[in-house]
């Protein structure tokens, strides 16, 4: 259930329980480093789900869930998705997407381990674009 990723600055960390539509309760641990000026903000979110809910899903369902938290996550913020793309992210499946939402770019990446559902995303304006480096730096122990 840990992971580490490199923030620029101490995080923010809030922790809250929700039901889901389908896939019973959520809890979300939501890390943040609000950027200033031009600078980017970073944010990590890890959904943990019960036992065997995230992990025993077969490679259609589990794209299905990743498509369901990038559009949760754009409807969260008021954005528009564009650039969605599934593939890999260290050998997990992955889906990533760009969501654009009052001016500012969110590039955002979610991916799942075991019954663990991850986002990553970096908000940033059009002259502040972000490098890859955030997006590495995420590590299971």
């Amino acid at each position: 259930g840990s992971f580490s990723v490199g923030f620029p600055g101490s995080p923010t960390v809030t922790t809250t329980k929700s039901p889901t539509a389908s896939l019973g309760d959520v809890t979300v641990n939501a890390y943040t480093v609000v950027g200033v000026g031009a600078y980017p903000s970073y944010i990590a979110m890890q959904e943990r789900f019960a036992a065997g809910t995230i992990a025993g899903l077969g490679a259609s369902d589990l794209a299905s869930v990743l498509d369901q938290v990038i559009s949760g996550y754009a409807t969260n913020t008021s954005g528009t998705v564009s650039n969605q793309s599934a593939g890999t992210f260290k050998t997990m499946a992955a889906m990533t997407a760009t969501v654009e939402s009052s001016g500012q770019i969110q590039a955002v990446m979610t991916f799942a381990h075991g019954d663990d559902v991850y986002i990553l995303a970096v908000i940033h304006s059009a002259t502040s674009a972000p490098s890859g480096q955030f997006f590495e730096s995420f590590k299971l122990p």
